[in-house]
């Protein structure tokens, strides 16, 4: 906490890796996890919620936003590692956009923790993108730095520029 005031940080980004410690949702255990991050991760969320500092995740930190709030996880998703989905989206940035996926876990509807809000899916239902339904809170699915599209550039540039 020091070190973000010490800083004076203007936004905090949960990036990709590991999955999420299933137990944290009520789940076993499917392959490693770092539960140090995940300790870290539920810290820096804490503070960007107390200080009102804009928070992005990304993959693992989309996954991670959706468990802190009280959601879960979907395992062994089909037909979405490796491969390019449309997004279904009321929003502009989102609309049409293709995305790429290297994941193996999902959100749907039933998974989304209620103080959190879809944005974003793809046809078959999987989660995209959510925001939180009164913080500065937004994360994505995809490696938007694994596409290099200038769309999700401005994605994430209009997020911590509003």
């Amino acid at each position: 906490k020091e070190y973000i005031e010490k800083l004076k940080v203007d936004g905090i980004v949960l990036t990709g890796g590991n999955n999420v410690d299933p137990k944290l949702y009520g789940g076993k255990v499917l392959e490693s996890v770092y539960m140090e991050r995940d300790a870290k991760e539920q810290q820096l969320l804490e503070i960007a919620i107390e200080k009102k500092i804009p928070l992005f995740g990304i993959c693992r930190g989309f996954h991670f936003l959706n468990i802190y709030f009280g959601g879960s996880l979907f395992h062994n998703v089909k037909n979405h590692v490796g491969k390019n989905h449309k997004l279904i989206s009321d929003n502009k940035l989102l609309s049409g956009l293709v995305t790429n996926s290297y994941h193996n876990q999902a959100i749907f509807q039933q998974n989304l923790a209620e103080e959190l809000m879809a944005i974003a899916k793809t046809d078959d239902g999987v989660i995209e993108a959510l925001t939180h339904k009164s913080n500065k809170i937004m994360g994505i699915q995809w490696h938007p730095e694994r596409q290099s599209k200038e769309q999700d550039k401005e994605l994430i540039l209009n997020f911590f520029n509003k």
